[in-house]
């Protein structure tokens, strides 16, 4: 349209050969560019997610819009400033009987960039995770080296590796393992990620292996020991602060951990 872009979806009713409708998402003034298109495949419903971006005072700010069938809804994803933000991927993954949705964005800035990344859940199809720092700095934004979304074999939360490219070669990341700490070789993902909630003890390995987790109260005396691969949940009888133990893999891991029902 003249002065703008607008983005629409052509959409078939019947399959390839079925009849074709135009839906319009976005009707703006100004430039909606960008789009990264996907389609949830966990009801009979026609789910659709598109991310773009929006020029809005001076610069593109990133927005995300889902529709189930009618009119798209539009909501404000991030807008960082100093920063043109614009999507690279979005992907859906069906996993255990429901639609993920995964996006990786740049943003762009005068002196250095980054790439985040963002998740949603197909039954709260609008309700995008606060957008998570994967990398900054010299990182390629152009095709063909621009960041990509690939889903990980096995993980535990539908969650997507993140490749992207710097000056210093081909990077990849789990940031579905949001802890970081540093060891010998700098900052990098924790082995681990421990949560507890409602009573519940949940462990998630980063890479699949032969693990055990001993758990301990504050006495030292032995609560519990479970043997798992990938992940572990638990409800202990008690709550409380505990020890913890995992052994297997290369290092033992050990810390603390507050239970609370």
């Amino acid at each position: 349209m003249e002065d703008s872009f607008e983005i629409f979806i052509r959409v078939s009713e019947g399959g390839i050969g079925g009849s074709w409708s135009t839906i319009r998402v976005t009707n703006n003034t100004v430039p909606d560019i960008y789009p990264q298109i996907a389609v949830g495949s966990d009801t009979s419903e026609r789910k659709i997610w598109v991310a773009f971006s929006h020029f809005e005072s001076g610069n593109y700010d990133l927005y995300a819009a889902y529709s189930s069938g009618g009119y798209f809804d539009i909501d404000l994803l991030s807008a960082a400033q100093g920063f043109d933000e614009y999507p690279a991927d979005l992907r859906s993954v069906e996993y255990a009987g429901q639609s993920y949705l995964n996006m990786v964005l740049l943003e762009d800035g005068e002196d250095h960039n980054r790439v985040e990344w963002s998740y949603c859940y197909g039954d709260q199809p609008t309700l995008w995770a606060s957008p998570s720092l994967v990398a900054d700095g010299s990182i390629s934004l152009s095709d063909p080296l621009r960041p990509i979304l690939s889903f990980a074999p096995g993980s535990p939360e539908a969650g997507a590796l993140v490749f992207y490219c710097d000056t210093s070669g081909i990077h990849v990341d789990a940031p579905w393992f949001p802890e970081v700490e540093e060891n010998d070789r700098g900052l990098g993902r924790r082995l681990f990620h421990i949560e507890s909630f409602d009573g519940t003890l949940r462990v998630l390995s980063l890479y699949p292996g032969e693990y055990t987790f001993c758990l301990f109260d504050a006495s030292g005396r032995a609560v519990g020991r479970w043997s798992f691969e990938r992940e572990l949940v638990v409800t202990p009888e008690r709550a409380g602060i505990f020890m913890f133990r995992i052994e297997g893999g290369p290092d033992e891991y050990s810390g603390k951990v507050l239970i609370v029902r």
